[in-house]
């Protein structure tokens, strides 16, 4: 707690997957210059999770090479965000089994500047209601604790050279009207796989809500065919995304023969999808709703033999002559 300077190396955390409540395996609570690296930890709940109680900041804090199980988090940031986030890194890493795999959660008013995720591979599946997580891989989530709770900010998080296996449907999003800005994600794959509760929760893989200035590139979702969930729905939602680039995007709605589109854009303005591919038995590539959304660009889209049709367009879109789409 408000330490700085401190080096952690491999140091090895256990505690029950079933029992361990509260039972987090490091915490970093507003310190600062801090590495963590080649360790193994296993946990009942957060494996490594940056903190601040205080209003200090926690900053260039970097972690990589590690080993982590979480019947939470493997790594997160908050949601105890009294204080700043600054320059944070985390590399290099293996999550196995964990209830949620990367996650920045800001209620008590923090700035989170400057973050990535990079060259993590993981493996999530749900736990008992008990733990924060749906088997899914990625979370930011900006919110308000309380009616008096500062309103926080997100901006600048990286997630580059990211596999996943995952249960749950990865969600960027806030609460309170105020946008997440500057999301970049690349080299990314996610593998949509079964339920293993039988309370279906999810629907998209990758669903981001209320951003300003994103960009995804290379980018595919994969679904388990062999065991497709009756919930499941489009690899991609944007919804209330202001200012966006998705490049080279691949996937298929969830189940094949339905009518989800692969790519869903709800109230979305100023939004280029350059070479996105529908995989095979993909359905409509891209469906445009909601009256605000406007400026959406298609530039060497792909659906021919594959997708039902490029691209449909909602009644309720009021703009639809400023979707444009390029050869």
């Amino acid at each position: 707690i408000k330490s700085s300077r401190v080096r952690i190396r491999r140091v090895k955390v256990f505690s029950s997957l079933e029992k361990g409540v509260n039972a987090d395996g490091i915490d970093i609570n507003s310190c600062n210059d801090v590495l963590i690296s080649d360790c193994v930890v296993s946990t009942g709940d957060d494996a490594i999770v940056l903190k601040s109680w205080f209003e200090v900041p926690c900053e260039n804090i970097r972690v990589t090479n590690c080993v982590l199980t979480s019947s939470s988090t493997a790594l997160k940031i908050g949601t105890e965000s009294h204080g700043d986030f600054r320059s944070i890194r985390f590399d290099s890493c293996t999550v196995l089994n964990s209830n949620r795999g990367l996650s920045i959660v800001v209620r008590d008013g923090a700035s989170v500047k400057d973050v990535t995720f990079s060259n993590i591979t993981l493996q999530c599946s749900r736990r008992h209601f008990n733990w924060w997580g749906n088997g899914d891989p990625i979370w930011i989530y900006l919110t308000k604790k309380s009616e008096s709770s500062k309103v926080g900010s997100i901006d600048g998080v990286v997630f580059q050279n990211i596999t996943a296996k995952g249960r749950g449907t990865s969600r960027i999003e806030s609460t309170e009207g105020m946008q997440i800005e500057n999301i970049f994600m690349k080299d990314i794959q996610i593998e949509m796989l079964e339920e293993n509760y039988v309370d279906k929760r999810a629907d998209h893989a990758l669903y981001i809500e209320q951003v300003r200035n994103l960009t995804i590139e290379r980018f595919k979702v994969y679904w388990d065919d062999a065991h497709a969930e009756p919930g499941w729905k489009s690899a991609l939602v944007l919804s209330e995304v202001h200012n966006g680039q998705v490049g080279r995007f691949i996937g298929r709605q969830g189940r094949l023969g339905s009518e989800d589109p692969i790519i869903m854009l709800n109230n979305t303005q100023d939004i280029v999808l350059r070479e996105c591919q529908s995989e095979e038995g993909g359905s409509t590539l891209v469906s445009v709703k909601g009256a605000e959304s406007q400026g959406i660009v298609l530039e060497g889209c792909d659906s021919e033999h594959k997708a039902a049709q490029l691209f449909d367009v909602d009644a309720s879109v009021t703009q639809a002559q400023s979707i444009q789409t390029i050869e």
